[in-house]
């Protein structure tokens, strides 16, 4: 399943600015969650789609919640 939707797009976005303006290094999110470094890169510049599952353990290897990347209606 891709998050490629809209609020999918905007989640990325948020989680992308999030882990930049915290420091988070890439190279540590891709050893943490078994994820080529190149995939994270593309993923964090917005070049390709992430999946729902690549989502899911991003935010849980920054130890945050998956609604608070996702704009509230």
């Amino acid at each position: 399943m891709d998050v490629q939707t809209t609020r999918g797009l905007e989640a990325q976005k948020a989680l992308s600015q999030w882990i930049d303006a915290h420091g988070v290094k890439q190279a540590a999110i891709a050893r943490a969650i078994g994820m080529r470094p190149h995939r994270i890169h593309e993923i964090m510049r917005l070049k390709t789609e992430m999946k729902a599952s690549e989502f899911l353990s991003i935010c849980r290897f920054i130890d945050k919640e998956p609604n608070d990347f996702v704009k509230k209606e």
